[in-house]
This record gives C-alpha cells, structure tokens and sequence, in this order.
C-alpha cells in the first residue's frame, strides 16, 4: 500500500491503534488480530455491537508480533486485503489491532 494516500483521519486512527496504552494481560494470554471499519471504530475499540470482524484464525504470542505479522498480512494477502481494503473513504476503509485471547 502506498501510504501517500492514506487520509489523515485514517492515518490518525492507526497511530492511535498503536498508541494506545497497554491493557493488563496475563502470561498465558495469546493474542488475535481484528479488523474494524474506521467509521465504526469507536464501538470497534471497546468492543461493543459487535462490530470486530476476525479475519485470520492466527494466534500470537504477544501483541506486538500480533502487529507486526498480520500488518504484514493485512497489506499484502490478496485476500484480506481486498475484503478488508484501506481507501481515501473511511466508510469503505478499515484499520486493525490485536486484543487478548485465552
């Protein structure tokens, strides 16, 4: 993906995804990558109407390898990336983040 193109409200989400404080998670917890519209993406963060699509059944060990790796997938996959595309129009645009998982 070329990032000149990326809007600045959906740039601003992302650094937000990856800027958000740290949640207490014990040592046995995976993690897993979910994908949300970004206009939904308030409900999306606290987890509310349902609104978190899991594209990748992938568990991770911690989240920062979360991240990283389904970042990977989430511009690169030919499939996920065109169900799941980054637009200049945030209603058809979606960003990701990982949360933890027993």
């Amino acid at each position: 993906m070329n990032w000149i193109t990326v809007t600045p409200l959906i740039l601003a989400l992302s650094a937000a995804v990856f800027a958000a404080p740290a949640t207490a998670v014990d040592a046995s917890s995976q993690w897993k990558a979910y994908v949300c519209r970004v206009t939904d993406w308030p409900d999306c963060e606290q987890n509310r109407n349902n609104k978190r699509v899991y594209p990748d059944e992938r568990l991770y060990p911690d989240k920062n390898t979360c991240l990283d790796s389904f970042g990977l997938l989430f511009e690169n996959d030919p499939v996920i990336s065109v169900k799941y595309p980054q637009t200049n129009d945030a209603s058809s645009s979606y960003v990701f983040d990982c949360e933890a998982v027993r």
